[in-house]
Formats: C-alpha cells, structure tokens, sequence
C-alpha cells in the first residue's frame, strides 16, 4: 500500500530528575494540524481490508486530508454513522465525493473517538482502496504506553519497579519511532502490541502513575534511545539485545544479576518433548544432532540447529519457544539432554534473558532503590532523558 507516513520531528531535550508532578490524567492530543508542536506519535494499524466501519466523534472534530492536511470540513457536534469506501469517495453517513482518504481530529480533550465502538485517543485515519477500507490509529506516546501495558501487568507491581519499566518500554517505542520514521505507512499492528484504546487503560492505578511519574523520560545510549526490554527473571545474568534477538542495533551490554543468581536454583524447570515434535518444528524428517547456539557471556540461548545427518535448520529462540509453549520453554537459560527418542529441556528463570531482571528489580525496590537506580544496574553506560518528540533527521 503506497501511502505516505506522517512522521513528526522535534527537539531532543535533556533534564533532571525524571518524576513528574503531570497529573495522571493528563494526556496529550495530537491535533497540531500545523506539525510545530506535535508530541512523538505511534501509527497504529488497527483493521486493513475492511467492508465498512462504525466511526463515532463525540465533541468537536475536524476532517482533513491525512497526505496534505488540506481541511475539508468541521465538525461541531457528534456525529455516529456507518463508514463505506465506494466509488465516488468515501460516505460518512452522507457521501464525501473524491475523498478516499480522511484523517479525524479531535479539536479539544473532550473530543473522543470510537471505531467499531472502541474508543481511541488521538486521530483516526482512514483509507479507502478498491472498496475496502483500512484504519490507522496515530496515538501520542504517553497513551500509547497506558494501553501496551496495561495487560502485561496486572498484578500488584511495586511503584518504582513500574516506573523503571514504563521508562524501558517508552525507551524501545521510541527507537522504533527512529527506526521507522518516513518508511512506513504504521509503526506497528494493534494485535501485535495487544493495544486495545484508550478504554484499555486507566485499570491498574500504580502503572497509571508509573506512566504519568516518568512521563517523557527514556533511556539513551550516546544521546539515542535503544532497543530495550525486559524480562521476568534472569535466573543470574543477562544478555545484550543484539546477541539474543540477532539484530544488528547499538545496545547496552547484558550484566551479572548477583540477586537472581542466588536464586537460581530455585528457579530450575524442565520439560520433555519427542524427537518427532521437534522435527517438525524444524520440517526434517528425523533428528540425530542438536546444537545450541548461546551468547557467550550470559550463556542465553539465541537458536537450536536441528540436523538429519545430511540436512540441518536452525531454529531462533522465540520460534522454538512458541512452538513448544512459553509455559514449558520459560526462558532462553537452557540445556537440552537426549535419551532415546525423547528430548529432556532443563532450565532456569523466565523470560528472553535480556533487559530488565524484574525479579531483581523487585527486591531492590524493596530495599529501597529506586527507578534510577535499577535501570542504571540493567542498562549500564546510558543515561535518562526527557524526550517529547523525536530528534531531527540528519
């Protein structure tokens, strides 16, 4: 699909501390038409290839072009009607001739949005093409983060382990922002990031704050964010980003974890899969070798490699572990040991292995060390900043 991104650039701007005082429902909407004062933005594709959709504006809006932000009318009521792409353009309730491409803005914070009766904030865009209809999100960071995460913690969290992890996950969007900006026509799919709207926020108050505590802050490495993430426990060590996910990106190097180290044992798993189930994963006819393939500093797990005799695939961590269930193969810390027909997995912790320990953070925060502290042990030689908007391109 030949659209045009609409990615906005800004000032990269450093401070201290990090905390805000923001109140926690403070959000910002990116209705700057004229492009001078946007926040950074995430393009969210929410549906492609749709027959119609259902779009709601309740409050004040605005109708323009989303390739030229060429105003084609406003709106100063709220207005619910069934969206088609046909011929002549697209029909909103009444026809809109020649316009197959439209982007709605909220004019004011009461303004929301609703496809298919889910609420968004930020603009919807919508593209009609060959009578179908694809819909994109384009959702400021700060409500972006609110609707990520808010599904992967659920549990009660200690406060300053949240705010380490809110300023780790803005950190990774926004190196996706860099990495992304004026190639693609979305950052990222709703399914794929579980991003539900806004009204998937606003459900665990402790990250509400943690989001609103550190709001803008992220991590860099040589004044640039990185690719960041997390895991739940590194059973005593971690690993660089790169090595694990095979991506060639400038990232901190991986750390000793003394806190999940004496642990470790404790956190010992195993399971046992068949050689068959494991050929298949690799589409061989049988098995008579395994190898791993680990970074060799934490020992993490990056591939298996799978062999005939004559023919051999390797397999990366993360399709291996979805083949075989995150619930048995709970971490890239593993051994394999093959008796007869059946293959004996033995492992330690949970998690990619890279990152963040929240298992380690979680006892530092209960020995009082906060935020700054935690992500200055898990992502050494890089520092905090606030950043509203993406940096200039050179």
């Amino acid at each position: 699909m030949n659209f045009k991104a609409l990615i906005f650039s800004g000032l990269l701007i450093a401070v201290s501390p990090f905390i805000s005082t923001t109140s926690a429902y403070s959000y910002e909407i990116p209705t700057d038409v004229s492009l001078k004062a946007k926040p950074a933005t995430v393009r969210v594709l929410l549906s492609e290839q749709q027959h119609s959709v259902i779009l709601e504006a309740k409050g004040k809006y605005q109708v323009c072009n989303p390739l030229n932000n060429f105003v084609l009318f406003n709106g100063s009521y709220s207005k619910k009607a069934k969206v088609t792409a046909e011929s002549s353009g697209f029909r909103w309730g009444d026809p809109i001739p020649g316009t197959f491409q439209m982007r709605i803005v909220p004019m004011d914070s009461e303004t929301t949005i609703l496809v298919n009766g889910i609420q968004y904030r930020g603009c919807i865009e919508l593209y009609g093409e060959n009578g179908m209809i694809t819909v994109v999100n384009e959702v400021d960071v700060e409500s972006y983060l609110r609707s990520t995460l808010c599904n992967k913690f659920r549990q009660e969290t200690n406060q300053e382990v949240l705010n380490a992890v809110a300023i780790v996950a803005r950190t990774n969007t926004y190196h996706l922002l860099n990495k992304k900006r004026g190639s693609e026509f979305f950052h990222v799919k709703a399914q794929d990031v579980s991003y539900r709207g806004h009204g998937a926020t606003m459900q665990n108050a402790t990250l509400e704050n943690a989001i609103s505590n550190t709001r803008h802050a992220i991590l860099t490495l040589n004044q640039k964010p990185f690719a960041a993430t997390w895991n739940e426990n590194s059973a005593g060590k971690t690993a660089d980003y790169s090595s694990i996910f095979r991506i060639n990106t400038p990232c901190p190097n991986g750390v000793e974890v003394p806190l999940a180290e004496s642990e470790r044992q404790k956190l010992g798993w195993s399971f046992s899969a068949t050689k068959e189930q494991l050929a298949n994963i690799a589409h061989i006819a049988k098995i008579s070798k395994i190898s791993l393939f680990s970074e060799k500093n934490s020992g993490k797990v990056y591939a298996i490699k799978i062999s005939d005799g004559s023919n051999s695939q390797d397999v990366d961590f993360f399709s291996l572990q979805k083949a075989l269930g995150e619930n048995k193969l709970k971490s890239n810390d593993f051994s394999v040991e093959v008796k007869g027909d059946i293959i004996t997995f033995k492992g330690y912790g949970q998690g990619c292995g890279t990152g963040l320990c929240l298992y380690s953070a979680s006892m530092m925060a209960q020995h009082g060390q906060d935020a700054s502290k935690i992500l200055s042990t898990f992502f050494p030689g890089t520092k905090v900043q606030k950043v509203r908007a993406l940096s200039p391109q050179n």
